[in-house]
């Protein structure tokens, strides 16, 4: 396959390149504007090419966005305890800062998508990320709560900017049938924030002070601003801004609305389960913080493992059938893990599995929804963080007033039945003749 060139807005190919380059050298030459060399040389000079290396290192700083955002959404609930005790406040109220960055990031993602449509992806990125490191430097040294709660949905906002983005600007890095893997790339930054950012903030935060980690987290995104200012074009957007009629329009598209609400169902369900870890697995890990540490880190490093897995077989079988195969693993595994949650060895297993099952569908989404229209993918993708951080909302709610209710054994039960919903949704768009994997284009490398 050609090496592709990206010149401007457009993706083109060297071959092609080099005929419409001579052909504007002689017009060039023709009105006497200048010589061949000169023209060659501007040619030159206004291309970039996008090899294989080039690409990966792309998408490696895309990961490394991905990473930041990934960290400061995770470690700040291992956070509260002591943000409670800094700030004297109770850590129900500490606990905003958890739903004030989860809601600004649900309202924020569609409506920036909107705004900055047609913005640089380096762009969009780096102004994402410059107010990202703002925003945890104000958290940092927030000496009230209320400046705590504004910092917090600064950072929320900032998130829906560059995630989204992220995902977008790495699906257009890659030829189609290499998309899977580019977006795996991009989403194993989140499920390394989970493997290792948010221990290591953890760790920071016990060894000195909260803050402390919230100045990593800054400085983590100062590190991924540097790798996108070097890494990432600077040209626009492949596809042009759709118009406000083209985005209703998608957004009504019969096809998105089912991959939102598969997103909605199955991550309510997994965080109905993983916003109370602690309490589910009490029983196996006790009050040994070490084992549970290491439980959550298993569970990190084999979601690293299950969404390159993903990528993978995205590209070779479609997104629909691994998307199922996916979360009916999960599925089942959320419904025994009300039994082996009581022993080590098998609470051990039950995380891997978790892991290695639930880190598939950020792929699965990401890849269904960048298909269905590559124009509209900076939207599509913040719709879909906008229900994903919905979810999360809506999990800590019901989780706890089951846990209230019942205790913590009803919560993978009820995780359980929240991902069959998401089962049913995508089966439904499996047999659908208008998002059937025969209706979406599919390659195999």
């Amino acid at each position: 396959m050609p090496t592709a060139i990206l010149a401007g807005p457009k993706l083109r190919y060297p071959e092609r390149g080099r005929a419409t380059a001579l052909t504007n050298v002689h017009a060039r030459n023709d009105k006497g504007l200048a010589s061949d060399a000169e023209a060659v040389a501007a040619t030159a000079r206004q291309t970039r090419t996008v090899t294989p290396r080039n690409s990966r290192q792309a998408s490696l700083s895309l990961a490394a966005v991905s990473f930041a955002v990934g960290t400061d959404g995770f470690v700040t609930a291992g956070l509260l305890p002591l943000v409670s005790k800094s700030l004297d406040v109770s850590v129900a109220s500490a606990g905003q800062m958890v739903t004030l960055y989860a809601l600004a990031y649900a309202i924020a993602a569609p409506v920036m998508a909107a705004l900055i449509a047609s913005w640089p992806r380096r762009l969009v990125l780096l102004v994402g990320l410059c107010t990202f490191v703002a925003a945890n430097l104000a958290t940092a040294a927030a000496p009230t709560l209320a400046w705590l709660l504004v910092s917090r949905a600064a950072a929320g906002t900032a998130g829906s900017l560059a995630t989204p983005t992220a995902m977008a600007a790495a699906s257009e890095l890659v030829p189609p049938e290499r998309r899977g893997r580019a977006l795996a790339i991009v989403v194993g930054g989140l499920s390394f924030a989970t493997a290792l950012g948010s221990p290591l903030g953890l760790l920071i935060a016990a060894a000195g002070h909260w803050r402390t980690t919230l100045f990593f987290v800054a400085a983590l995104g100062v590190a991924a601003a540097i790798g996108v200012a070097r890494t990432i074009p600077a040209s626009r957007p492949s596809s042009p801004a759709p118009s406000m009629k083209a985005r209703l329009i998608v957004v009504r598209d019969l096809r998105v609305l089912r991959v939102l609400i598969t997103s909605f169902a199955a991550f309510t369900g997994y965080y109905v389960v993983y916003t109370y870890i602690a309490v589910v697995l009490q029983p196996a890990a006790g009050n040994r913080e070490a084992v549970l540490t290491a439980l959550l880190v298993m569970y990190g490093v084999s979601g690293l493992v299950g969404n390159h897995l993903a990528g993978q077989a995205v590209d070779r079988w479609g997104p629909h059938r691994v998307g199922l195969i996916a979360l009916l693993v999960s599925g089942g595994n959320m419904a025994i893990l009300s039994w082996t949650r009581t022993s080590l060895p098998a609470a051990a297993v039950a995380m891997t599995i978790w892991g290695l099952s639930a880190w598939s569908m950020p792929v699965v989404q990401s890849h269904r929804l960048v298909t269905i229209n590559p124009a509209t993918a900076p939207l599509l993708t913040g719709l879909n963080s906008s229900i994903v951080y919905l979810a999360v909302s809506s999990a800590a709610c019901a989780g706890g007033a089951a846990l209230t209710w019942s205790g913590p054994s009803i919560l993978p039960i009820l995780a359980a039945a929240c991902v069959a919903l998401a089962v049913a949704s995508v089966a439904g768009a499996y047999r659908s003749p208008v998002d059937s994997p025969a209706s979406t284009v599919r390659f195999t490398p």
